[in-house]
């Protein structure tokens, strides 16, 4: 099984005005007691600029409801969760998404695209 390794999907980033397309979970921890995770979400210019070890030029923290099922793979499964359960406003700042909201990312596993 490959594994996901960002979002794609452009946002303006607030500091500098540049786009921002590629997003990927830089750190992430699990909080068991408190039934919650944390991830820290870079954004680059671009996946190609990210596999050259260019800088991120945005750097968010999400905390996510849950916890990954024991034994699972736990970047997948907070990646599938920010896909699904956050939109990221156009100033770049992650909110929830709204029940209406119709908000399309990619997300990269590998060489393979999958919806979200």
């Amino acid at each position: 099984m490959t594994s996901i390794i960002g979002i794609s999907k452009d946002l303006t980033d607030s500091g500098t005005g540049a786009i921002v397309n590629f997003h990927v979970i830089e750190y992430s921890c699990i909080d068991q007691r408190s039934d919650l995770c944390t991830a820290v979400v870079s954004g680059y210019i671009s996946q190609a600029a990210y596999s050259e070890g260019k800088n991120s030029i945005s750097r968010t923290s999400v905390t996510i409801a849950g916890t990954p099922v024991r034994g699972g793979d736990a970047l997948d499964w907070m990646y599938a969760q920010l896909c699904e359960a956050v939109s990221f406003s156009s100033d770049g700042n992650p909110a929830l998404a709204s029940p209406t909201a119709s908000s399309t990312s990619t997300i990269y596993s590998g060489g393979m695209t999958v919806s979200a």
